[in-house]
């Protein structure tokens, strides 16, 4: 699969936001490819493409302006997604402490070791303290959504599929 974008801006300062876009696009997909296969990378840059079109529909750009569109109805594997979760789940500075009300420790460990989850029973949520990972992954919290997607939490708030 190859990336390619064009990008026009106005100034220094946009073209680093532009190239951290692309950069940060560019390793997404990648991370995709390699976790759910090709037709789930394209299915990915096919949502980016949808996303950046809705931007250029929503501003007073030109047609010349506007990106060309690529319809490849590609889904991931049965039973995963490249969806984000509905939002970002409640991070403890402490993990040993329960991340909110409602939220119990389960596992053979003590509260925060890695031997055991805080789980939440009404939203059947889970998260799991990874913060001794190696890299090249690094310290994270594992996350399991409502919708039984799993997730990587890092300390710098990107959330990534498992």
């Amino acid at each position: 699969m190859i990336f390619f974008a064009v990008v026009l801006v106005d100034d220094a300062a946009e073209a680093a936001v532009a190239a951290a876009a692309a950069t940060a696009a560019a390793l997404y997909l990648g991370y995709v490819w390699i976790r759910y296969g090709a037709p789930a990378a394209s299915k990915a840059l096919d949502d980016m493409k949808k996303k950046v079109e809705d931007t250029f529909s929503k501003s007073e750009a030109t047609p010349a302006d506007k990106p060309e569109t690529c319809d490849k109805p590609n889904e991931p594997p049965e039973g995963e997604t490249t969806e984000a979760p509905p939002e970002a789940p409640p991070i403890p500075d402490d993990p040993t402490q329960p991340p909110g009300p409602g939220w119990k420790w389960r596992g053979k460990g003590s509260p925060g070791s890695p031997e055991g989850s805080w789980h939440n029973p009404t939203t059947g949520e889970s998260l799991h303290p990874d913060l001794q990972h190696p890299e090249p992954i690094g310290p994270h919290w594992d996350y399991r959504a409502p919708n039984r997607t799993d997730w990587r939490v890092f300390p710098d708030g990107r959330v990534l599929p498992k």
